[in-house]
């Protein structure tokens, strides 16, 4: 495996980098200071192949560690050939979010689940990784790495790196071949054995041949006779089978005539009551006519002397106000006569005397009293005719809640005797289908029924 490129955003002291490892040959060693970033790039080439590096679990715990600390994620794009065919690897990691993973071989996608698709990248470069550390990637400190493994771990990381699990795989799939074919010819012996038993009864099963050839032909002639039998036994079944059947559809449409005809009685019944009842609650219809009229002519009168009522109410209230005003305007011409001290009218020139003055104050006392007078008669009229449009109104909301129950009654029979006219015409039906189920039933009682 040779890395052509490795490009970097956001991953531990890196922001945003790519390095070309093609331009390196295919042996290259990181050198640089302590903390230079060298173990980075070891961690950015077992993340972008694995999900691991320093401090990072086969589960991927601990890779949000690997952020930078300004960024909100990592990615790793890893480009590599091998075997003459290019692969791109590229891994993200969002803080307190997603992982995620692509893979392409020569530019077409072999992306799947995340786990499906490290398995393809894994089937592919034939390592883990701690074989990678050991052999491919060897950090700063790591020299020794393989040499203090056990020998069986060296061993594993020999057969991953110089692919010798294949022999494995064919001494597995030998040994298998072999059980297969061991099992194929025992089944053979087994089958040929059987076969040589079948030739050496050869002799037996001629004999036992012919003497069954005698017995078929016994047997075809009992089975003819059996046929014959059996079709005129069938023929006798068929025509049981119809003769039942005809049996059953009288007898179920004798029982559904008897259902009807008693659901058709229990009906008319029933209608019978109701029609009763129904006749009961219309016999007061025509008295209820007459309650409704002369309630109604009485609403009419109140109506009509509450309508009288109110224009002499009117009239008189009209009076009292022009009078009013009158009484007003004698008042105000008493105050200013009785104010007035000059010796000549301003209006006609003739001189006021005394006498004619007090004279003129007595008439407009005499006329604003006689208003007055007037007034008061008119107020106690009215009142009176108060007293009688309170009584009329009373007498008049009584009559009318009286109209309206009297009227709901009279609804009501109404309601029964448009019920009542319906259930005569139902009766009428009801009784001529009674007569017609009593008919067919007396039609199917006539027909014979032969015991099957």
């Amino acid at each position: 495996m040779l890395i052509q490129y490795i490009k970097v955003k956001g991953f531990l002291s890196y922001i945003e980098e790519i390095i070309e490892f093609e331009k390196f040959g295919n042996v290259w060693v990181i050198v640089g200071e302590n903390g230079a970033g060298k173990s980075s790039i070891i961690d950015m080439i077992t993340v972008a192949l694995f999900g691991r590096a320093r401090g990072v679990d086969d589960r991927g715990s601990g890779l949000e560690d690997l952020i930078n600390k300004n960024c909100d994620y990592f990615e790793i794009e890893l480009v590599f050939s091998m075997n003459d065919h290019t692969y791109r690897i590229i891994r993200r990691k969002f803080r307190n979010g997603p992982h995620e993973l692509e893979f392409y071989i020569d530019d077409l996608s072999q992306t799947e689940k995340l786990s499906e698709t490290q398995l393809k990248i894994l089937n592919v470069i034939k390592i883990n990784f701690d074989t990678c550390l050991d052999t491919f990637c060897v950090g700063q400190g790591q020299s020794a790495r393989f040499m203090e493994k056990k020998p069986n771990e060296r061993k594993e990381v020999f057969s991953q790196v110089l692919n010798l699990d294949k022999y494995e795989v064919l001494e597995k799939y030998t040994k298998e071949l072999r059980k297969a074919i061991k099992d194929q010819i025992e089944k053979i012996d087994v089958k040929l054995n059987f076969l040589k038993d079948k030739i050496t009864l050869k002799v037996k099963y001629q004999s036992d041949y012919n003497e069954s050839k005698q017995e078929i032909v016994i047997v075809k002639k009992n089975i003819k006779t059996d046929e014959e039998e059996l079709e005129k036994i069938i023929i006798e079944k068929n025509q049981y089978e119809q003769l039942k059947q005809q049996v059953d559809l009288i007898l179920n449409q004798r029982n559904n005539l008897i259902k009807k005809i008693e659901i058709q009685e229990t009906s008319i019944k029933t209608d019978i009551i109701l029609q009763k009842n129904l006749e009961v609650q219309i016999v007061d219809k025509l008295t209820l006519e007459i309650q409704l009229k002369d309630i109604q002519k009485e609403i009419d009168t109140d109506q009509l002397k509450l309508t009288k009522i109110s224009s002499e109410k009117s009239s008189l209230e009209t009076t009292n106000n022009i009078l009013t005003t009158q009484g007003r305007e004698y008042k105000t011409k008493f105050l200013n006569l009785q104010n007035y001290n000059q010796g000549s009218c301003s209006f006609c020139g003739n001189e006021i005397t005394e006498n004619y003055k007090q004279q003129y104050l007595n008439e407009l006392k005499a006329e604003a009293l006689k208003f007055a007078s007037e007034i008061n008669n008119n107020k106690l009229i009215i009142q009176q005719l108060d007293e009688q449009l309170t009584k009329i109104n009373n007498q008049l909301s009584q009559n009318r809640i009286k109209s309206k129950d009297t009227q709901i009654k009279y609804n009501k029979t109404l309601q029964s005797e448009t019920q009542l006219n319906g259930l005569k015409i139902r009766l009428i039906d009801s009784q001529k289908n009674l007569e017609d189920l009593k008919e067919e039933y007396k039609q199917n009682s006539q027909v014979e029924i032969e015991k099957v």
